[in-house]
């Protein structure tokens, strides 16, 4: 039994396949090419230095925006959570920070800024700092109250 429970995920990628070269070979259509199709074009792409070349960028893009959420969410999470004040000041930004889906910020990033690297980082940092503003609070909240019961008790 645990043989076969092995074996789904590469029968469920097999499915996939044949579903997707059937519906192309019906439908005939550039829309929907077949997998040997797609196939060709990778490892063209991948031959030619282009999927690897932007590839790279991609993943330098990536590196950058997380860093600069990271660094920005941590030191905004850290001030939020020392300050309830300030914390409470922010609270409503936060809560709508944290519902604005990631799609919406990069087209409006694009939108506003353009087709270019920086809107794109941007939008990663956008949709990423809330994220890590909220994580870096609560903890820094549950460790204060921790600490102030652990205070108490002696």
């Amino acid at each position: 039994m645990k043989q076969w429970h092995n074996l789904l995920p590469v029968l469920s990628i097999l499915v996939l396949l044949a579903v997707w070269q059937i519906a192309a070979d019906d439908l005939n259509s550039p829309v929907l090419p077949t997998p040997k199709a797609v196939a060709t074009v990778f490892w063209a792409a991948v031959q030619s230095g282009q999927l690897p070349y932007h590839l790279g960028m991609t993943l330098v893009r990536l590196l950058v925006s997380f860093t600069i959420a990271m660094l920005l969410g941590c030191s905004i999470g850290i001030v939020l959570g020392r300050y309830q004040n300030i914390n409470a000041f922010f609270d409503q930004w936060l809560i709508v920070f944290l519902n604005i889906p990631a799609l919406v910020t990069i087209i409006l990033c694009y939108v506003w800024f353009g087709l270019v690297e920086s809107a794109a980082i941007l939008a990663v940092v956008i949709n990423k700092l809330p994220k890590r503003h909220c994580h870096l609070t609560r903890r820094r909240a549950c460790a204060r109250s921790r600490l102030s019961r652990n205070g108490q008790m002696f």
